[in-house]
């Protein structure tokens, strides 16, 4: 089997098969098969490094080998130093075998038009999500609602989650959703700057996408559509900042009207109290409040304040283990296997995000040491695009880097970018592509 054929089927498995296993039928374990994928096609990358011409070539410089090797030893480190299990260290982060779709590509040992045909599968892919979403919308989510009688508490919106999985009852992967279906929006609109898709596609995706967010809840896309839209408009910032700042003005409008949309869809349709305010939905959506004594009734605190728990209770008490971690699965609220050792201290969970994951169990160094991956890589994808000819090439590389930054973001909001298998296949898949891009670039001078 090729290894473009290996990363096609992980993809396919990890955007459509795995979400329908978990939510339809209850497999939770269904979340293993991309993982179990890569380490075969480990086997074959570690089989052909020999002869790898990237490899043996001392004029080639892997720009992104630094910050991801510094995260992978943050880990084996912090799992050494707090004597965590081999089993407990691929439990907690076994989707980063998904780095062998990294190797494959950035090594070139897949042909770089197969990447960039797997990667306009975001197309297909974000229309394929509008019946999931409509069905989740329509029939799943009232249930729910009804159940809840009315209370906004417990009436969550949640399990609108496309094909990306979850549980009907609980919540689901709604954030992999909403960043692969604006992540198509950010391709289709630079692949249309240059001329290489119809306005009628390019509208096509945009109203696909706008289905698509506006029957689901993820108010967290506010943020990233603009942030996104913003580093696909640099050059028409510079060239013509009156245009590209009208149409940020635009955008955000949008965006504010979307999160007013939400209000009307999803609480007053239901028959359910509307947010108070404004704030209020900022408050849903972003969880700006630094209050670690408050706790919602899903066991959860906000997103800051689970950075400031951090500070008080994992980082001031232990300065060593604030800067190396408690050990890879020590925040781990909920598992197959075992709770984590930190996490089993408290009442509630502080694995709110990826972001006080890492710091809880690889420490700073190790939220530094990931965070760089993405800063690097998007500026890197950035940079490369200045320099490519092909046009294709080109906007697709810009759109890389537009989605590496709107990942940054995703840092702080979800957990998963590491535990969603699509989300994590995404992000290895565009790193390699950079890297590819980057390589070929230097092989051209």
């Amino acid at each position: 089997m090729r290894i473009s054929s290996f990363i096609a089927l992980i993809a396919i498995v990890s955007y459509l098969v795995v979400g329908q296993l978990m939510y339809f039928a209850g497999i939770n374990s269904a979340l293993l098969i991309p993982s179990a994928i890569s380490i075969l096609l480990w086997v074959i990358v570690i089989g052909k490094l020999k002869n790898s011409v990237v490899l043996n070539s001392r004029k080639i410089k892997q720009s992104l080998l630094f910050p991801i090797f510094s995260f992978i030893f943050f880990v084996v480190l912090s799992a050494i130093i707090n004597h965590v299990t081999v089993i407990a260290l691929i439990a907690s982060y076994k989707n980063m075998l998904l780095l062998s779709v990294y190797f494959a590509i950035s090594l070139c040992f897949v042909a770089v038009e197969k990447i960039e045909s797997i990667i306009k599968w975001l197309f297909p892919i974000t229309f394929a999500q509008i019946p999931f979403i409509l069905y989740q919308h329509f029939i799943i989510a009232p249930r729910r609602v009804s159940a809840a009688r009315g209370n906004t508490a417990e009436a969550s919106w949640d399990a609108v989650v496309g094909s990306f999985g979850g549980d009907p009852l609980g919540g689901g992967a709604s954030g992999s959703m909403a960043f692969t279906v604006v992540s198509a929006c950010m391709l289709a609109f630079a692949l249309w700057k240059r001329r290489l898709i119809t306005g009628q596609k390019l509208a096509g995706v945009f109203i696909a996408t706008g289905i698509c967010l506006a029957f689901s809840e993820v108010k967290f896309v506010v943020v990233l559509f603009p942030i996104g839209m913003l580093i696909l408009s640099l050059p028409l910032l510079i060239k013509k900042p009156v245009v590209a700042l009208f149409s940020m003005f635009m955008i955000s409008i949008a965006m504010v009207g979307l999160l007013n949309l939400y209000g009307t869809v999803h609480y007053e349709a239901a028959g359910v109290a509307q947010k108070d305010s404004f704030e209020d939905v900022l408050d849903a959506a972003f969880g700006y409040s630094t209050d670690s004594e408050l706790i919602s009734h899903t066991g959860e605190m906000g997103r800051s304040a689970a950075f400031v728990f951090w500070w008080d209770k994992g980082f001031l008490p232990d300065v060593v283990h604030g800067f190396f971690g408690y050990g890879p699965g020590a925040s781990r609220s909920q598992s197959t296997f075992a709770v984590g050792e930190i996490a089993s201290r408290y009442s509630f969970a502080i694995d709110r995000s990826l972001g006080v994951v890492l710091l809880w169990d690889v420490g700073l160094l190790g939220f530094f040491a990931f965070v760089s991956i993405l800063i690097s890589s998007s500026i890197l994808a950035y940079k490369t695009a200045l320099h490519t000819l092909n046009p294709t090439r080109k906007a697709i590389l810009e759109a890389t880097s537009a989605m590496l930054a709107m990942l940054i973001l995703m840092v702080p909001y979800s957990r998963e970018i590491l535990e969603v298998p699509a989300l994590t296949f995404m992000m290895m898949m565009l790193l390699g592509y950079t890297a590819q891009a980057n390589v070929l670039r230097q092989f051209s001078k």
